[in-house]
Parts: structure tokens; sequence; C-alpha cells
């Protein structure tokens, strides 16, 4: 299972209810990882010649989701390892769009040479400190 698909407050050996079917958690986001993996080429699509309002129309009016599982969450309940009895709730798809930065490393190099910068003039200062102190005396 790759990190596509992530879960809170519930773990991957948990059970969730949607009236009367049960499934594993895990299973739950196996199958939201390959319906997305399914449509990500017409995601991509929407996003490189549509305007933004069609991505979501895409997503959310897809076969695999409506919008209910995106806004207010579909009711359920959850049953924890160890529980006596069924937590009532509700599941909510939350997509996050990561951006990586090609250009990290080159910040963080010249993050290091401002701070070599820094620790040059504090040595220039001290030692202008210590001449002075020096004539003073």
């Amino acid at each position: 299972m790759s990190d596509v698909v992530d879960s809170e407050n519930c773990e991957d050996y948990e059970v969730l209810l949607f009236e009367n079917h049960t499934s594993l958690v895990q299973k739950i986001k196996q199958n939201f990882e390959s319906a997305l993996k399914d449509s990500i080429q017409s995601i991509i699509i929407s996003v490189s010649g549509q305007q933004s309002s069609d991505i979501f129309h895409i997503i959310v009016g897809g076969k695999y989701c409506n919008q209910q599982w995106f806004e207010e969450g579909k009711e359920c309940k959850l049953l924890k390892l160890g529980a006596k009895e069924w937590q009532p709730g509700k599941v909510r798809i939350k997509v996050t769009l990561e951006f990586c930065p090609d250009e990290l490393e080159e910040v963080e190099f010249q993050e290091e040479e401002k701070i070599d910068e820094m620790d040059k003039v504090a040595k220039s200062l001290d030692d202008i400190r210590q001449k002075l102190n020096q004539e003073t005396k």
C-alpha cells in the first residue's frame, strides 16, 4: 500500500459500517486509491485544458464518489479494536495537493552561506573589540 491515501482517527485494521455493509478501513483506502489512479488522466486533462470548476466536477461527479463524501461526510459507524460497541460518526474525503519545490537544496545552501557570512562579520567585530580593549588599557 502506498502513501497516496492516508486516514485520520482510525486504523487500517478497524472496521467501518455503512448502513448494512462493513469494510476494513484498509480496504476502503485501497479502493479510494484505485479510483483516484483510474481517474487521474481525466483530472490532469482538465487541469491542463479547462477551468478549475471542471476539475471538481470530475472528481465529485464521477463514478466513484458523490459530493457528500467531500463536504459533510458519509454517515457510518466505526468499530475500534477492543471496543464493546460501534462509534457513530462520518467519513469525509480530503484531497491534498502537495507542492515539492525543485530548488530546496539551493535555498538551504544559500541559508548556510548567510550564516557563514554572519559568523565572519561577528568574528571581525570581536577582533575590533579586542583591539579597542587593548588600546584602552
